[in-house]
């Protein structure tokens, strides 16, 4: 159950935000046969089979539509070369690492923070992703989060002499 739930919140976000960056490109992408294309890239070649899931269901909804998928296994080189081309896709899904930061520096995205999905953002992934950059701007959104965590030994740091778990990296 908690599988279908997220399965359907996940295509549910993605269809919230290639529809609303649907409205923010809709004049500017090339036209192909009657339709507007869109070029989603993603810096994550694991993730490429369910965004062509998501992406099927998409066009299926809004048929005037085509969604182009890039996914290569080189995403930082393509992104680096696109911005050297001044050439971005029109959504680019990417984490929150040095190729956000690279895209925020180049000035080639568009604040986000006056979109009504990002403002129904929570504060503190607003602040994880603002952190990343020191421009006050909102230039991405998450549509997933990860947890992260340290795992350490105890007896390993026992045996070093160390008496409490540091709680930064200092």
């Amino acid at each position: 159950m908690n599988k279908t739930i997220k399965l359907v919140t996940g295509v549910l976000a993605f269809l919230i935000l290639i529809a609303v960056t649907v409205s923010m490109f809709l004049t500017s992408g090339p036209n192909l046969n009657g339709k507007t294309v869109i070029q989603l890239f993603s810096t994550k070649t694991e993730n490429a089979a369910t965004y062509k899931e998501l992406i099927k269901a998409f066009e299926k909804k809004y048929p005037s539509i085509e969604v182009q998928l890039s996914s290569p296994s080189s995403a930082a080189t393509v992104l680096r070369t696109d911005l050297a081309k001044n050439s971005l896709p029109d959504v680019i899904a990417v984490g929150g690492d040095n190729n956000l930061v690279s895209l925020v520096s180049s000035e080639g995205l568009r604040n986000l923070a006056g979109q009504s999905y990002a403002k129904t953002t929570l504060p503190a992934y607003r602040k994880m992703i603002t952190s990343l950059y020191s421009k006050k701007a909102l230039y991405a959104v998450p549509y997933a989060t990860n947890a992260a965590g340290v795992i350490y030994n105890k007896a390993l740091f026992k045996k070093a002499g160390i008496k409490t778990v540091p709680t930064t990296w200092n």
